[in-house]
């Protein structure tokens, strides 16, 4: 996977401030064939206390071969932030082939999520009950590390619609 113009190797760490922007992602995949991405933190708040994982970063559902923006964003963008002094958090980003088109009025709440939703529903995604309710069945993926940087509070504050 390319972010920011950087190959992700399977366990690299990047900085919640290389990250601040989607990643640009490409895989095998017909027009017909639909996707869908999932990106979470397992490790919220802290990786001593996961209360709060698995977070949601990132859904996008119905992303028709590799055409992202094509796909309907059901929770949007959010970079990794990881707490100060909460450890280097794990991340994943996992690309699913659909079954078929799901419909993102039936998926239910908390869904849709904005870009200024605050933490609440991102709060205890469960990937793999959404990828069995759906249909999904996995293809690829990559998992990484984060830990804070200077970058954190500016996300935070978006995200609670301060900015």
């Amino acid at each position: 996977m390319v972010w920011n113009g950087a190959t992700v190797e399977q366990g690299a760490e990047l900085t919640p401030t290389k990250v601040v922007e989607r990643p640009a992602m490409t895989w095998e995949g017909t027009p017909d064939d639909l996707f869908t991405i999932v990106y979470s933190d397992p490790d919220a708040p802290s990786t001593t206390d996961r209360k709060f994982g698995e977070w949601l970063h990132w859904l996008v559902v119905n992303v028709p071969g590799c055409d992202v923006g094509g796909g309907d964003e059901l929770a949007a963008y959010f970079g990794s932030a990881p707490g100060d002094g909460s450890g280097k958090h794990r991340y994943s980003i996992l690309l699913y082939k659909q079954s078929g088109r799901v419909d993102p009025d039936a998926v239910g709440s908390p869904f849709p999520i904005s870009g200024t939703s605050g933490f609440e529903p991102r709060r205890s995604f469960k990937s793999k009950e959404f990828a069995s309710k759906n249909g999904l069945t996995p293809v690829d993926g990559v998992g990484f590390l984060a830990a804070y940087d200077d970058m954190v509070p500016a996300l935070a504050r978006k995200l609670k619609g301060e900015e």
